[in-house]
């Protein structure tokens, strides 16, 4: 069976994210999809396809993030839909920040929750 597992970024605050309990990453997991926000860590991993549908969000104004790797990611894996908020900064999905942004928050939550229900996750 597959299974979406979802860590903190879409939470609207900490204490709402959900992570999988320590048994259950003894056995490999499938994964029906991921979604990613403000990951700048995902360029590292350009050179390797994802093992389940994935998004991924960013922030256009986010000093931690350079769009040139965002547009790199998109490049090497045009099936992965990449979607850039203007106006948005690192951490515009948490409400508990100064960098909340709530017209891309609300965006990025429709976008996210659309493609989890096309991937089977609901």
């Amino acid at each position: 069976m597959a299974m979406g597992v979802m860590v903190s970024s879409m939470a609207r605050s900490t204490n709402e994210a959900s992570v999988a309990p320590t048994s259950m990453l003894k056995k490999p997991m499938v994964a029906a999809a991921a979604i990613g926000y403000y990951g700048g860590q995902v360029r590292q991993f350009v050179d390797r396809a994802p093992a389940a549908p994935t998004m991924l969000h960013f922030g256009a104004e986010d000093p931690m993030i350079l769009l040139s790797d965002v547009e790199g990611v998109a490049a090497a894996h045009p099936g992965v839909p990449v979607h850039v908020y203007e106006g948005a900064d690192h951490g515009f999905n948490c409400d508990a920040r100064a960098s909340y942004h709530p017209a891309s928050a609300e965006l990025a939550q429709q976008r996210t929750l659309n493609f989890l229900r096309t991937h089977g996750v609901t």
